[in-house]
C-alpha cells in the first residue's frame, strides 16, 4: 500500500501518513503512560524503541535503536523493513508533539543507497 500511495499520490502524501501515525503513536504511548507531556525529543525516541520491541514480533528482534543523541538531535537506525519515507513521517510527527521547534528529519544512511539499515537524524531548535 505504501509504494502505491508514493506512485499515485507522491512521496510527500506517504510522509503525511507517517506523520498522523506519528501523532496517533505519540498519543497512544501518553496515554499509557511510557513518558509525559513534558518529554524530550529523547525521551519520546527511548519509548519509540520499546514499544517497537514489544510490538513487533520478529525473531531477529529488529525495529529501532538509538545511534547517537545529545541536546538537538537523535540518529535512529531503523532495522526492520518497513517504508523508509513512511517511517521519516512517523520520526517527524512523533518529535512534532515535543515542545521543540525547528523540527528536521533527514537521511543519514539508506537501504536504497546500498545501506545495510536505514538511519535518520531528527534535530530542533
Amino acid at each position: 500500500m505504501c509504494g502505491w500511495i508514493e506512485e499515485n499520490l507522491g512521496k510527500f502524501n506517504l510522509i503525511r501518513v507517517g506523520r498522523n501515525i506519528g501523532e496517533t503513536a505519540y498519543q497512544g504511548m501518553l496515554d499509557n503512560k511510557l513518558f509525559s507531556d513534558s518529554a524530550t525529543p529523547h525521551q519520546i525516541m527511548e519509548a519509540l524503541v520499546v514499544v517497537a520491541s514489544q510490538m513487533i514480533q520478529d525473531k531477529l528482534e529488529r525495529g529501532w535503536k538509538i545511534i547517537e543523541s545529545n541536546d538537538n538531535f537523535v540518529v535512529m537506525q531503523r532495522t526492520q523493513t518497513f517504508n523508509s519515507i513512511l517511517q521519516l513521517g512517523l520520526l517527524d510527527g512523533l518529535i512534532r508533539k515535543t515542545k521543540v521547534s525547528g523540527v528536521k528529519v533527514e537521511y543519514v544512511r539508506e537501504i536504497a543507497k546500498g545501506n545495510e539499515f536505514d538511519e535518520y537524524k531528527i534535530s530542533w531548535i
